[in-house]
């Protein structure tokens, strides 16, 4: 926070790229009509594309609410995620899971996210708000994520409790052990 100048209160994370299929302009957008109180913080984003988004923020009124850290290295990502209270990934399209999924649900913190298929192959609405790749998707999951603490902790929790079972080291290591056990079976027939 201080490193930043990060206000004392919420604060909502975005960590990543900002190209276009990311969704970044749309979060902008979006943070202005969410009332509750609190600071959108942008990890990450070439030049290029911070000071679009940085005119962007400016003509809305909103460079007090918004922190632009540009890129940091991957060591700090988790003082990102401990530093918020909410984690948004914004994403208007595509289909790949992004690798950072699996770190926002590490985390163990509520994750907004646009119902789509990048994000619902690892998410589903009880880990996660999974809203419309829309602004008014967007400012609705937020809003419902700031304003619920409670709900917002379980589904975070929830996140963390299935990125361990399902794509964790135990779990990787038993499929291993499974294969090996089927290879060998199809040895010994």
């Amino acid at each position: 926070r201080t490193e930043f100048g990060i206000p004392a209160g919420p604060c909502v994370v975005y960590t990543g790229n900002f190209e276009a299929y990311q969704g970044v302009d749309v979060l902008i957008s979006a943070w202005k009509e969410v009332a509750a109180p609190g600071t959108l913080v942008l990890v990450g984003g070439e030049p290029r594309h911070r000071r679009v988004l940085e005119q962007q923020a400016e003509a809305l009124g909103l460079r007090d609410r918004i922190v632009f850290t540009g890129a940091l290295p991957l060591e700090r990502m988790p003082a990102c995620m401990t530093l918020a209270d909410v984690l948004v990934s914004p994403r208007t399209k595509g289909t790949n899971t992004a690798l950072k999924l699996y770190g926002y649900m590490q985390a163990g913190k509520a994750i907004v996210a646009t119902d789509l298929e990048t994000h619902t192959q690892v998410l589903d609405s009880s880990s996660a708000f999974l809203v419309a790749p829309t602004g008014g998707g967007l400012a609705a999951g937020l809003q419902e994520a700031l304003s619920c603490p409670a709900e917002a902790a379980e589904r975070g929790q929830r996140a963390a409790h299935r990125v361990e079972a399902e794509f964790g080291f135990r779990r990787f290591m038993q499929q291993i052990q499974d294969m090996y056990l089927e290879i060998e079976g199809e040895f010994r027939a």
